[in-house]
């Protein structure tokens, strides 16, 4: 009985089958490469989630954020009294309330376990040394104005650091561009910070 042809590899001569042999080969591979897509395909999908989540924690903070700055702006105005008193419903409270309520099993990186508490801890401090001042007859001091400075600092942190644990769930090409953006506009508002204090008053 003749033997079977053998067809050998143009890229490694010595590796010589027959067409039977060359086929479960193929079929492996293909085999294994699938295993492997769907794998990557349960992965990715487990990122983007984990992303998502963590976007949920981000928002939360930046909304923290936002009201920080306007509030260490509003001392200012309330130390002098030339902006009319508020009721001081809603704000720090509730922020503080809402990060509180947030349940350490339902994170999906523990790392956001002190963004969380020190944002928590901000929010605390900004409620005790601005908005009590809200509608009250009392005017902030010094202290009050250093300390909702300081907290506003901390929640800036803790919103860049959610921001960054975020993009580390993104592909390579998405996590560099939002590194740069970032960069750049973190260099912008410095610039901006700068000229504000080198104008002339």
């Amino acid at each position: 009985m003749a033997d079977a042809a053998t067809y050998c590899s143009w890229l490694i001569p010595s590796f010589c089958f027959t067409q039977g042999e060359w086929a479960a080969w193929a079929q492996a591979i293909l085999s294994a490469l699938a295993i492997w897509y769907s794998g990557r395909l349960a992965y990715r999908q487990k990122q983007i989630d984990k992303r998502e989540k963590i976007d949920t924690y981000v928002q939360l903070i930046g909304i923290a954020t936002s009201e920080a700055a306007l509030a260490t702006h509003s001392l200012e105005a309330l130390r002098h009294r030339t902006q009319p008193a508020r009721d001081g419903s809603g704000g720090f409270g509730e922020l503080k309330a809402d990060i509180q309520s947030i349940s350490v099993n339902d994170l999906p990186d523990h790392r956001l376990i002190r963004v969380l508490r020190d944002a928590a801890w901000a929010c605390d401090k900004l409620y005790s040394h601005y908005e009590v001042y809200l509608g009250a007859p009392g005017v902030p001091d010094l202290g009050d104005r250093m300390e909702a400075s300081s907290a506003q600092d901390l929640l800036e942190r803790c919103y860049e650091d959610a921001v960054s644990l975020r993009d580390e769930y993104l592909t390579i090409p998405e996590s560099a561009w939002r590194r740069c953006s970032r960069a750049a506009r973190r260099q912008w508002h410095r610039l901006k910070r700068l000229h504000k204090r080198a104008a002339p008053r």
